[in-house]
């Protein structure tokens, strides 16, 4: 049994936006209450891009930031200078952005360039800090080897190469780094994810779909039919827990007919037991996994503006939240400790508080009680005996956190889980 719990406050705040600016990423600090939010803008009478920073997330506190401006050299087009991502470092001083051939380190006060790092490489899809700021990881689109790893203590670049027989698609490589800067994992499509130690280079994890034993994959067919064509798809966000023990992944369409299956994968790094995979009815135009890994948040396909949030275990989904900003999210992102949520889109950028408990009981069941901003629900996910009789329970929004969990065990009690 456990009990996760998180911030107890109820917040919304949104930074409205015109027609002509897109919020595209989303990133937050991962020690301090700061985000920086990557807008795009089409009115040609202003700059093409800017970054939103909003530190302390308070009313009337953001700032717009503008991007230094880096000219193409040698045979750099256009399109390769244009950014895709950029990460405030955990202290919130400075912001990453990978520009051209360049990591570039911006001041997040004064806005101008306080280091350059030549990493030889362009098409920066995504890039990412460990927790102390001294690892940083990108992943490019335009150059191979993709994935670049710099050793900020010690000024070291180093470029790996992923295995020559991976699926190797340039639209959206997406990487994720540990808390403790010591792995590095990347993805270009659903199908696989690969795991290195970024002081020895070592490619350490090769995490195929295709490649889980023969009794597994019949299993999986069996509960979950699609995965199969998500093997094909790309990749929308890939994200290693803390200790890197646990990695997770979602899908993304590859073609627009493929809009309406999606999913997720959860995998045990070092157990090596078969993926748990949670299927979804979405465009996935943005999705997100919580720091734990254990939920799931994605666009609704038959209401875009709505967002749904799945837990992973059981696939099931809890609840549904508004955007926000009242347009669809085109980036979401969960801040590492867990205590809010972000939603960017064509109208706005909206962030939302986050609060959680959940009880489970192995792989049984659960009660959930999650609130983001001022939605909230209680929902039993797992067996069918379990979720039937706690569903019979008279206004259990009414009760304290004590009495649930004191009706979930007696529950379990009762249909002999604990024998």
């Amino acid at each position: 049994m456990s009990i996760k719990k998180s911030l107890d406050t109820k917040t919304t705040w949104t930074i409205p936006m015109s027609n002509d600016q897109r919020v595209t990423n989303i990133r937050f600090s991962r020690h301090i209450p700061f985000l920086c939010a990557l807008v795009n803008n089409s009115d040609p009478s202003g700059p093409p891009q800017s970054l939103f920073l909003w530190p302390n997330h308070g009313p009337g506190e953001w700032r717009v930031l503008p991007i230094p401006t880096v000219r193409p050299t040698g045979a750099d087009r256009l399109r390769q200078t244009r950014l895709h991502d950029a990460i405030p470092s955990p202290d919130g001083t400075v912001i990453a952005a990978h520009v051209g051939r360049e990591i570039l380190l911006i001041d997040s006060t004064l806005g101008v360039i306080c280091n350059r790092i030549d990493v030889g490489v362009t098409g920066s899809r995504e890039i990412e800090f460990d927790d102390k700021g001294e690892v940083l990881a990108s992943a490019c689109s335009l150059d191979w080897p993709p994935l670049v790893v710099c050793d900020l203590n010690h000024g070291s670049v180093r470029r790996l190469e992923p295995p020559t027989d991976c699926e190797y698609s340039a639209h959206m490589p997406r990487l994720s780094v540990d808390a403790n800067g010591q792995r590095v994992a990347l993805a270009f499509n659903f199908g696989a994810a690969f795991i290195w130690d970024t002081r020895s280079g070592e490619l350490t994890n090769e995490l195929r779909l295709s490649k889980f034993s023969a009794g597994f994959q019949d299993v999986l067919c069996q509960d979950t039919p699609l995965w199969r064509s998500w093997e094909n798809q790309f990749c929308r966000r890939l994200k290693l827990s803390a200790d890197s023990k646990r990695i997770a992944w979602a899908s993304f369409p590859a073609m627009d007919k493929d809009m309406i299956n999606m999913g997720a994968c959860l995998v045990d790094v070092q157990s090596g037991s078969r993926p748990r995979l949670c299927p979804v009815h979405s465009s996935m135009l943005a999705a997100e996994l919580s720091p734990d890994l254990s939920l799931l948040i994605c666009p609704i396909q038959n209401a875009p503006a709505k967002i749904g949030i799945w837990e992973m275990e059981h696939r099931t989904l809890l609840m549904m939240v508004d955007s926000g900003f009242g347009g669809v999210p085109l980036d979401i992102r969960w801040s590492p400790d867990g205590h809010w949520l972000a939603f960017g889109g064509v109208r706005g950028l909206t962030l939302m508080s986050v609060e959680w408990n959940v009880w489970s009981h192995g792989l049984d069941c659960a009660l959930w009680r999650l609130r983001i901003g001022d939605t909230s629900c209680i929902k039993a996910v797992g067996h069918p005996d379990f979720t039937s009789r706690f569903d019979k329970v008279e206004r259990p929004e009414m009760r304290s956190l004590d009495e649930l969990l004191l009706i979930a065990q007696r529950i379990c009690s009762e249909l002999k889980f604990f024998e």
